[in-house]
């Protein structure tokens, strides 16, 4: 830990905090939507995701602007741009405003996501990288233990009100960023920048860019996947039983329990191999937690579920930023993970996907719907495969 520069442990502390608030309020969106504001399955698809679809629109041009501007800039200003938007959620009230403020949720992550993850390359020393992606990966996962269970504990399972908290904090961590020091940024890094402003060039010409775009092809598809458990997962539970939403919420918590427990023994034992055969397993463990959901509600196809969505967010989790780390010249280090964020076109077009089976088939066809969904995650793993990224 003491490799571990102060400006990054503000930054894993900002992560913390924030996600903790998130998983209080974002997951259980998609419920509010349908039992309290009474929308449709296909307009809470559209909802849910014009998120990512802003994510992949904007972030062709995000990472330049990230490249070009001084990134504590942006760590200061969007998160508190950002805070006022969560906070104007908890007064939302009809399909289109959801659909704005979502979409601007999304614009807001967009920015600040890959400058945060620069900066965090850009604080941490070579060697030190791989723990610091993953201590990040472990700030969120806390997030993801906490949040849920301060939202049931709390009685805000059917309320949007949660959004007020989500968005003072974001003001915070905006304001805390302002302690983030250049000071800090390894010697060897201002070196290589010094070096590197001088030969700049366009991303396309990169001689990694085949690689990166069947990394986000196929990563695509694992979030394909991934986001059904926040949409279609979700919707399907919620009405399956009376205590689908306890339910659901238990889920993502043991879920994220698991994670938290086993990131770091499972890390350690997967370091030797490819990113690219790591990330291949994380797609199809995905695909096969669509299958199980067919299953459902027995216990022993819930702990499944649990156990293998875990492992395959685990390994997608940290691995999927530290391999974008690995491929991207320091010059277009901000490029690369803008471009990153096109892998969201996955997580648009699986809440519409979803929402439009559930539309057409309804939940009597819930073996037909959730084996469609299945099927289509899986055929990321080819393209992940032949990335061939280096371990």
């Amino acid at each position: 830990m003491s490799k571990i520069s102060k400006s990054a442990v503000i930054l894993l502390m900002g992560t913390l905090f924030s996600r903790i608030a998130m998983f209080m309020s974002i997951p259980f969106l998609a419920i509010y939507l349908s039992d309290v504001a009474m929308l449709t399955p296909t307009q809470i698809g559209y909802i849910i995701g014009i998120n990512p679809f802003v994510n992949v629109l904007f972030s062709l041009v995000a990472g330049k602007l990230i490249d070009l501007i001084q990134v504590k800039k942006i760590l200061v200003l969007i998160p508190v741009i950002w805070g006022v938007i969560f906070i104007l959620f908890s007064f939302a009230d009809r399909f289109v405003v959801f659909m704005i403020l979502n979409g601007m949720n999304g614009l807001c992550y967009t920015i600040y996501e890959p400058s945060c993850k620069k900066s965090l390359s850009m604080y941490t020393r070579i060697e030190s990288k791989l723990l610091i992606f993953n201590l990040r990966y472990a700030a969120i996962n806390i997030g993801a233990i906490v949040g849920p269970m301060l939202s049931i504990t709390l009685g805000f399972k059917y309320t949007i009100k949660p959004y007020i908290i989500l968005g003072i904090i974001y003001i915070i961590v905006g304001l805390t960023n302002l302690f983030l020091s250049e000071d800090e940024i390894p010697k060897i890094k201002k070196d290589t920048d010094k070096h590197t402003k001088e030969s700049k060039k366009a991303i396309f010409l990169d001689k990694n860019f085949k690689q990166l775009i069947l990394l986000i092809i196929g990563v695509m598809f694992s979030y394909f996947g991934y986001s059904q458990f926040n949409s279609t997962i979700s919707q399907y539970l919620s009405q399956e039983s009376s205590s689908g939403v306890e339910l659901y919420s238990s889920l993502l918590s043991f879920s994220a329990l698991a994670i938290l427990l086993f990131q770091f023994p499972v890390i350690r034992w997967t370091k030797k191999f490819r990113s690219n055969y790591i990330l291949a397993i994380s797609n199809l463990l995905f695909s096969s937690c669509l299958f199980i959901v067919i299953f459902f509600p027995s216990y022993f196809s819930l702990l499944l579920f649990t156990i293998l969505y875990s492992l395959g967010e685990l390994l997608l989790g940290a691995r999927f930023d530290y391999a974008i780390d690995q491929i991207a010249d320091e010059e277009n280090k901000g490029a690369y993970f803008s471009w990153s964020e096109l892998i969201k076109i996955g997580s648009t077009m699986g809440p519409i996907v979803g929402g439009i089976l559930i539309s057409n088939l309804n939940w009597n066809h819930h073996i037909q719907i959730f084996s469609i969904l299945g099927a289509i995650t899986m055929i990321g793993s080819f393209f992940i495969f032949y990335s061939k990224i280096s371990n």
